[in-house]
């Protein structure tokens, strides 16, 4: 009996670590804004990237919800270190697949800030309306910490 029970336990401690992604396999993180009210139309500074591999883009916020905008422009590009990626891959594996939803009722203008995190077997969403996460603002400070110098940095609420 003791025997199935290490076998079983083996079995679900290696389920667990497979489940961990890591930034080479898949990864992909997408941020944008969209203008609400007075806001809408509006460009907007997006953050595309796969794998290690980053883009800044300038959009017009008329895509919802993470929508890519097709006339985005690439303002910049280039590679996050392995530092940078890993302190995102410490993130993502702490959260559950999940979408984070928050609203500030109180304002019509403003802005709403997607956030995409994705592997082929797990994604997390914030979709902040107006508000603000403290995990969001987490993942926003790390990427803000590895792009290079000159670089304009995200906002997020």
């Amino acid at each position: 009996m003791k025997l199935v029970f290490i076998v079983l336990m083996l079995c679900a401690t290696s389920m667990v670590s497979a489940q961990e992604a890591n930034w080479t396999s898949e990864f992909q993180l997408r941020f944008s804004f969209a203008g609400l009210g007075d806001n809408s139309g509006t460009s907007a500074t997006g953050f595309q990237l796969e794998g290690n591999h980053f883009k800044i883009v300038n959009e017009t916020n008329q895509c919802h919800e993470g929508g890519l905008d097709p006339n985005s422009k690439t303002l910049t590009e280039g590679e996050l270190s392995e530092e940078t990626m890993e302190a995102l891959m410490e993130v993502f594996n702490d959260l559950s697949d999940t979408t984070i939803y928050k609203t500030d009722l109180t304002v019509s203008s403003g802005g709403v800030h997607t956030l995409t995190m994705a592997t082929s077997v797990k994604m997390v969403k914030f979709s902040l309306h107006n508000e603000t996460d403290e995990t969001a603002r987490k993942i926003i400070a790390i990427i803000n910490e590895g792009l290079p110098e000159g670089v304009e940095k995200l906002w997020i609420y």
